[in-house]
């Protein structure tokens, strides 16, 4: 999915050792709306938080 929209991703970090993975993601900004990226992301996953900063 990011590989087809073309985000630029900087790092990827997954960590599956609790009862719940988590997925760290971080992309260069390239001046598209990142609630876009997050719109796209609930669609595939269960996105519980995200940070934009």
């Amino acid at each position: 999915m990011l590989r087809s929209r073309r985000w630029k991703v900087r790092s990827l970090r997954v960590d599956m050792s609790g009862e719940i993975g988590r997925v760290d993601l971080v992309v260069t900004r390239d001046g598209r709306d990142a609630d876009l990226l997050l719109e796209q992301l609930r669609r595939v996953v269960p996105v519980v938080r995200a940070d934009l900063g």
